[in-house]
């Protein structure tokens, strides 16, 4: 049974922080962690009469790619990406790691280069955003990680994190 509080959030951050509309494209952003909260703002955007579809991000596949990539391909920005940023009318992005430390070991020039080359997209979405042009938010889903970091039970946490919201 899903958490009451996970669909109540996804009206929230649909209608007021996003004030979704009909015929709206809105991309929800997340990883599989946050598969709740991504399907419950997805349920609430379609009743709104938007046009939602989530990118839903995999553990380890940003620091593979980090680790691997070569110098091209690490600072490479996909013309797909750069076009979604362009046309988005709503953006939610959904943080919910199952590994907050994922990074620790990975080469800090490395996942510099990888950070400064996704400015562009950042820098496109904060124009946007400036203009009245596209609305975004970033919410928390709460996770087992994050409640560690935070030295709770992972239902405390819930509790913290949904009483804030």
């Amino acid at each position: 049974m899903t958490d009451p509080r996970v669909e109540r959030l996804a009206e929230l951050l649909v209608d007021y922080s996003l004030g979704v509309q009909g015929g709206q494209l809105v991309r929800i952003d997340g990883s599989a962690e946050a598969a709740p909260l991504i399907v419950a703002a997805h349920r609430v955007a379609l009743g709104r009469g938007a046009h939602p579809y989530a990118q839903v991000a995999l553990d380890g596949l940003a620091e593979l790619h980090v680790d691997r990539a070569c110098d091209e391909q690490l600072t490479y920005i996909s013309p797909v990406e750069r076009a979604e940023m362009e046309r988005l009318d709503a953006l939610l992005t959904i943080w919910s790691a199952s590994n907050t430390r994922s990074f620790s070991r990975a080469d800090p020039g490395r996942q510099g280069r990888y950070i400064a080359a996704r400015r562009e997209l950042s820098r496109i979405r904060g124009e946007r955003m400036a203009r009245g042009d596209m609305a975004w938010c970033g919410t928390l889903f709460p996770t087992e990680a994050h409640a560690q970091d935070a030295e709770m039970s992972l239902r405390e946490y819930e509790d913290f994190v949904y009483r804030a919201c």
